[in-house]
């Protein structure tokens, strides 16, 4: 039903640009679909594809499962803030459209935003609409052995990286963000 709500209100573009779109117009109609039955849950089939995807593809190449995307973005900032987003996607857009889409829609809070949800996900504490945690399972991440050179962690815009980190014993560490 929601697609309805999308195609009366919103730029939806050429319907053959579709497969370009899906992150936002499938995602966002398996979250309000959600929010009008919070106990059917029927959007969890896609939470594997989520968890397989979100480390190696960013946002935009997603489909249905980006709905933990508006999910989370309700409950922090509303419904409202999610019909404000879609109103501001350009139609026909590209990952680069997208990800300027979003940097204006979060101005400049959108690394803390992106931050505040990644490790919202890996905590396993993202709220489904009827209050329970979604049921997600985060993959580990990749194994780094810390030695003597700097760690080179480096990631995408609007795509999840995470490390696991194995420090040798008997040794003094300190951590500092540049």
């Amino acid at each position: 039903m929601f697609h309805c709500v999308q195609f009366r209100n919103f730029d939806v573009g050429d319907s053959n640009l579709y497969i370009t779109k899906k992150w936002w117009s499938e995602g966002s109609a398996e979250y309000f679909g959600n929010y009008v039955y919070p106990e059917v849950d029927k959007e969890y089939m896609h939470n594997g594809a989520w968890d397989a995807n979100i480390a190696d593809n960013d946002l935009f190449g997603m489909s249905y499962e980006s709905y933990v995307f508006f999910q989370h973005l309700a409950n922090t900032r509303g419904n409202e803030d999610i019909m404000r987003l879609l109103g501001a996607i350009p139609s026909g857009a590209d990952s680069s459209r997208y990800q300027a889409a979003l940097n204006a829609h979060f101005g400049t809070q959108a690394e803390d935003y992106w931050h505040a949800f990644a490790q919202q996900y890996l905590d396993r504490a993202i709220q489904d609409t009827n209050s329970k945690p979604i049921p997600l399972a985060p993959r580990d991440g990749q194994l780094v052995l810390v030695g003597a050179n700097p760690l080179p962690a480096s990631t995408s815009p609007y795509r999840f990286t995470w490390y696991r980190l194995r420090f040798p014993e008997r040794f003094k560490y300190t951590n500092t963000v540049t």
